[in-house]
């Protein structure tokens, strides 16, 4: 019973969110570049810092209190989350963002069909805010041609 009472608590504590000036300022860029989708002025954020200040746990605060906001409609996926992987392309980079929209994309298909399928299901979905999270996985050092490639096709 004391377990379970101080894991209930340990789970409470570590989803609570502690907004610091620049958490909140950080909300603040996402939010104004969410409301600019679909007005033909697309607009994107950068979220820069060392590891562990915070930049994920800002993304999925936004997303959580946009969702509930939201009330998520049947059909409906207004934000998209892709978490790069160390070694990413652009193929899998689109095979990803298609299964997290509910697609499925044939293993071998080419660059360009999936990019269709993907471009569709956005549509489709209604989704407004595309989130990259992990994106330094794209430097020069790590990802050499592959990396340009992927930073291109966002």
């Amino acid at each position: 019973m004391m377990n379970s009472m101080l894991s209930q608590e340990t789970q409470r504590i570590t989803q609570t969110v502690v907004a610091h000036p620049t958490f909140q300022k950080g909300l603040k860029a996402i939010t104004r570049a969410h409301a600019f989708s679909g007005t033909g002025a697309p607009r994107g954020v950068l979220l820069l810092g060392e590891t562990g200040v915070g930049k994920t746990t800002l993304l999925r605060h936004y997303i959580t209190e946009y969702e509930k906001a939201d009330a998520q409609k049947e059909g409906h996926r207004p934000i998209l989350q892709i978490e790069l992987q160390s070694r990413t392309t652009v193929k899998s980079v689109l095979h990803d963002g298609i299964h997290a929209l509910g697609g499925v994309a044939r293993k071998t298909a080419p660059e360009y069909e999936l990019m269709h399928q993907f471009l569709t299901l956005l549509r489709e979905l209604n989704c407004s805010l595309l989130v990259v999270d992990e994106t330094h996985h794209l430097t020069a050092r790590r990802q050499g041609h592959d990396g340009a490639a992927v930073a291109d096709t966002m």
